[in-house]
């Protein structure tokens, strides 16, 4: 990778491998002839090389609902949850596959068709539109909102974005109504 002798006082070195350390020095010397008197190397410079660009989608893609049955025999498709305070405290509850996987890690979105204030980051959740664990207390891939009234429509499908910086996203779940 080295430059050879040039009168430019910059190097641009190409096809370098990704996440590889290179180190570089530099030396000088004048251009009169017949004798070119040289500088002594310069110390050495090391960077090392970005990583590859990861374009891997979370799986499964798309994303699907949790299949384990809690112990009111529901799987992870939006349910109607009662919380005891009156006609106009129901919740849905949901949660997306537990062996969605990525290796740097993933996010979810929950997100209702029908009424946005009900998605995850919408006005009937606090928290963020992206929920993981750095920015949820608890499972973030389970998700509880207050919807108000049994008879409200309300259907859900669930994305999930991995953590990389590309962010890749697979596509949405199933759309399911919480009082399915």
């Amino acid at each position: 990778h080295d430059s050879g002798w040039q009168e430019e006082t910059t190097y641009t070195d190409i096809g370098l491998v990704p996440d590889t350390q290179y180190c570089y020095r530099v030396q000088a010397r004048d251009s009169t002839l017949p004798i070119q008197n040289e500088t002594d190397w310069s110390d050495p410079c090391c960077a090392t090389t970005l990583p590859p660009e990861d374009t891997t989608l979370p799986e499964p893609n798309p994303a699907e609902w949790g299949k384990i049955v809690d112990a009111n025999n529901n799987d992870g498709r939006p349910h109607q949850v009662y919380g005891g305070l009156g006609e106009l405290d129901y919740w849905a509850e949901m949660w997306a596959d537990e062996d969605t996987y990525d290796e740097s890690g993933v996010e979810y979105r929950f997100v209702c068709t029908s009424n946005s204030r009900f998605s995850s980051g919408g006005d009937g959740d606090p928290g963020p539109v992206w929920r993981n664990e750095d920015n949820v207390i608890g499972d973030p891939g389970r998700y509880i909102v207050k919807i108000g009234g049994q008879h409200v429509d309300a259907n859900f499908y669930v994305i999930v974005r991995d953590r990389s910086p590309n962010q890749n996203m697979t596509g949405p779940s199933e759309v399911v109504s919480w009082r399915e």
